[in-house]
């Protein structure tokens, strides 16, 4: 059932929680996030879908967005440092380190009961549940074992030393700039 144009979005409570939890792992291991676009009301999503053209991800007509049901954002990395550093370096959409870093963060998702539905496609935009493949029940490993068991996980160990894509290849020519 579609939502009402003049209806409240209220973004998912499970959807907030599991994202602040992926959030905080991400951050305890140098890497910030920011949540660039929640919940939106049919207005702004008409708004965004009118200017498509200039935005580098698809867009959903209004009316139709699982952001409008508060059930989607879209998260971008910013910023990274090494442990133990005080320096923060910023990440800018589209380079090499911001796809090394997204990658990493679409292969964690699943641990959070977050998935990407559309993957490089949209690599922001993010939803609750499994990826396909993996099953219908929680069958994932807690956040809270995932950080009890990674003092220091493989993910992020050698971005600080990121010099290259790392042989895997990323749909550069989706991203419009």
């Amino acid at each position: 059932m579609a939502r009402k144009k003049t209806q409240k979005c209220t973004l998912n409570p499970l959807l907030a929680a599991n994202v602040k939890s992926l959030q905080q792992y991400l951050l305890a291991y140098g890497v910030r996030t920011t949540v660039t676009s929640g919940c939106r009301s049919y207005a702004s999503q008409a708004k965004l879908y009118n200017a498509r053209a200039t935005n580098p991800f698809p867009v959903s007509p209004p009316g139709s967005s699982s952001h409008e049901k508060g059930l989607a954002i879209d998260l971008v990395v910013t910023s990274f440092s090494q442990q133990g550093e005080s320096r923060w370096v910023s990440v800018t959409l589209g380079t090499d380190v911001w796809y090394e870093l997204t990658a990493q963060i679409m292969k964690l998702a699943p641990a959070f009961n977050l998935t990407f539905p559309a993957g490089w496609q949209d690599p922001i935009h993010i939803q609750n549940g499994l990826p396909r493949g993996m099953g219908t029940s929680l069958q994932y490993n807690s956040p809270q074992n995932l950080i009890a068991s990674s003092p220091a996980p493989e993910p992020f160990k050698d971005i600080f030393e990121y010099t290259g894509v790392g042989g895997e290849t990323y749909p550069k020519a989706r991203l419009r700039r």
